[in-house]
């Protein structure tokens, strides 16, 4: 009952400010669907409508020349297709989603903490406490720009709060454990197999954070019981392997995916941050290490010191992708602690310790629910869009070619994919190709800074069907050249042009 009771308030705190958002824009906005991790979170969305448009490669849409594309995202694409076959509105399937994961995720650690790491139950009960509702000791800093702000990868809360997929890739490298630490389950390696593969589905780069975990298991199993298990890692790759390999090919092979793969880097915090940000749990853990090694311990609990160990190194090779190695590292940092603090004999320090630990480690994730309904109340721009906005993008949905090129701002480029399955010129700071270049070249043509050769130079080059003018775009400046063009909708202040002349 305890266990369910947490997971209903994990629900809440991660559901109701979305509700909010969406109650609180009036009679003049809408809700764009995403309170933090808005880029990420609208390009997940560009993802799922791709499926709900039918297809299953994914292409960018973020880009003005798109490419063949290829079977990436397919986890997103098929969200897409789930919500085309339920009739679900894109952004209600992704919430679903979102919540849905945060529950498997819940019930999975704890079966973990239980059956696998086989806490005390006191023990794994403040375990799954901390696993669930902490993060770090980035609020003394009060400025949103620490790790446990910025990576939701790395804390299953903050994980629950931005995306679905995080979550249910720690799911599935936790079932990944538990099923190697079942001796009796039957079909055992065919069951890592299938989640080695969904897992490369949801969250590719999981699959090499399961192998560094299932390593590290087996190498300590060898050290402490001189036995040698290579199954496990055998199928995990069998399962996973094909798809890492396939996305990492792709990556590098197709030249418009390269361009996006080429500034897709997501480098480790400084040292500084990264101890900040994982702190104090991280503190309490290194304690927990040193009493957890010097105890007659199970292989599977040793295999949260090597997590953590090896996981913490991972993060600082040198490696473009660095940052994904942070990937569920709260999990053992805050088993780890609990560990440290139950070893402490003496019962008053440890529950003044535990209580300290619990409370320093809540505000960060208030804070952030809490900026989120500071930009609920002061209706931001980077979350809701304007009436008029919003009927906008309907006309251009249901009244544009689906292949159709958009020229927009660049925070207007964000939401166009999401919403409509256009492509834009330039809507993302990745999954732009040449992303600096493009929004440097935009904000040049709608601040009139270009000649009027250079005007045509540029639209000749990038050939865009439409070009969206709004309030977004006025900010920047008006560019000459619309005086000469067609206006195919009009609604309050926007304006949408046709370039058909261009083709």
């Amino acid at each position: 009952m305890k266990y369910f009771l947490i997971i209903l308030i994990v629900v809440l705190c991660i559901t109701l400010p979305y509700l909010v958002a969406v109650k609180s824009g009036g009679s003049g906005f809408i809700f764009s669907g995403f309170l933090v991790n808005y880029l990420d979170g609208n390009s997940y969305l560009a993802k799922m409508y791709q499926g709900w448009d039918g297809s299953w490669r994914f292409v960018l849409p973020y880009t003005s020349n798109a490419g063949q594309g290829a079977y990436l995202f397919l986890y997103y694409i098929f969200l897409g297709h789930l919500a085309r076959w339920t009739n679900f509105s894109l952004i209600w399937m992704y919430h679903l989603a979102r919540i849905v994961n945060c529950v498997i995720l819940l019930v999975i650690l704890r079966i973990f903490l239980l059956k696998t790491i086989k806490l005390e139950s006191k023990l794994a009960f403040m375990a799954f406490l901390l696993v669930s509702l902490g993060s770090g000791f980035g609020w003394l800093g009060l400025a949103g720009s620490t790790s446990d702000f910025l990576v939701p990868e790395a804390y299953p809360f903050l994980s629950a709060y931005s995306n679905p997929h995080f979550t249910l890739g720690m799911a599935l490298i936790l079932s990944v454990v538990i099923i190697s630490e079942n001796q009796d389950l039957p079909l055992k390696w065919p069951g890592i197999f299938l989640l080695s593969f969904v897992l490369s589905i949801v969250l590719p780069f999981g699959v090499i954070v399961a192998g560094v975990v299932l390593v590290s298991r087996s190498a300590l199993k060898w050290i402490v019981e001189k036995k040698i298990e290579l199954y496990p890692i055998i199928f995990l790759g069998l399962g996973g392997g094909f798809f890492v390999l396939y996305q990492f090919y792709m990556s590098i092979t197709d030249p418009v995916l390269k361009g996006w793969n080429a500034q897709n880097i997501t480098a480790s915090p400084p040292l500084l941050d990264f101890i900040f940000s994982f702190s104090p749990a991280l503190i309490a853990a290194i304690w927990g290490s040193v009493v957890l090694l010097k105890s007659t311990s199970s292989p599977a609990q040793r295999t949260m010191v090597a997590w953590l160990v090896l996981g913490i190194l991972l993060v600082y090779i040198p490696f473009n992708l660095q940052r994904r190695f942070m990937l569920g590292l709260f999990i053992p940092v805050a088993i780890l602690a609990v560990w440290g603090i139950g070893g402490i004999n003496n019962l008053k320090t440890r529950g003044w310790l535990w209580v300290g630990l619990f409370c320093f480690s809540l505000p960060t994730n208030l804070l952030i629910i809490l900026a989120g309904f500071y930009g609920i109340q002061s209706h931001s721009s980077a979350i809701y869009l304007t009436v008029n906005e919003e009927s906008a993008l309907e006309w251009v949905e249901n009244s544009t070619p689906a292949h159709s090129l958009i020229l927009a701002s660049p925070e207007m480029g964000l939401f166009i994919p999401a919403d409509t399955g256009r492509r834009v010129v330039y809507g993302h700071p990745f999954e732009t190709v040449n992303a600096e270049q493009e929004k440097d070249k935009i904000e040049t043509f709608y601040g009139n800074k270009l000649s009027s050769e250079g005007t045509y130079l540029y639209l000749l080059d990038k050939k865009p069907d439409y070009i969206f003018w709004g309030p977004r775009e006025q900010k920047i400046g008006r560019p000459a050249i619309l005086e000469e063009l067609p206006v195919v909708y009009q609604n309050g202040d926007i304006k949408i042009y046709s370039l058909d002349w261009a083709k």
